[in-house]
């Protein structure tokens, strides 16, 4: 599980951080080196802070480049935009954590991580269900 948070774009948040391109490439290769490196069955899962999965930003982008390479994408929806503990999953004053997984999974169509499905998110709200198979949607 890769569990990378904070910078990984040039002045993120307000910050001086310059070195975005670095950080990118890097969780691009430990996603790719992993799934080539690693034993057959083995999963690679990301689970980033839900603000760093928002539309627009890099690591949004960097998950549906490679997406294909991922068996899930846990999203942390306890400390971040959005507050299912108070708002509950469809949203109340904060983003709703169902609406901001079900946006991922339908941006990363047609290079969806093997184990995600529009089906998933609906029935698990933010947690991808398990499959016997490797399909893809």
């Amino acid at each position: 599980n890769i569990d990378y948070e904070y910078y990984y774009e040039d002045g993120q948040r307000g910050s001086s951080f310059a070195k975005g391109t670095q950080a990118q490439a890097f969780l691009k290769g430990l996603t790719l080196g992993l799934r080539e490196k690693l034993p057959s069955g083995s999963l690679v899962t990301h689970s980033p802070m839900d603000i760093d999965l928002a539309k627009g930003t890099a690591y949004h982008n960097l998950v549906k480049e490679v997406a294909g390479s991922l068996d899930f994408i846990m999203p942390q929806y306890y400390n971040g935009i959005t507050r299912p503990n108070t708002d509950g999953i469809n949203g109340g004053v904060f983003s709703s954590a169902l609406a901001h997984y079900k946006t991922l999974v339908t941006d990363c169509s047609g290079t969806t991580p093997r184990r995600w499905s529009s089906a998933s998110a609906s029935a698990t709200a933010g947690r991808p269900r398990r499959t016997a198979t490797r399909s893809r949607l």
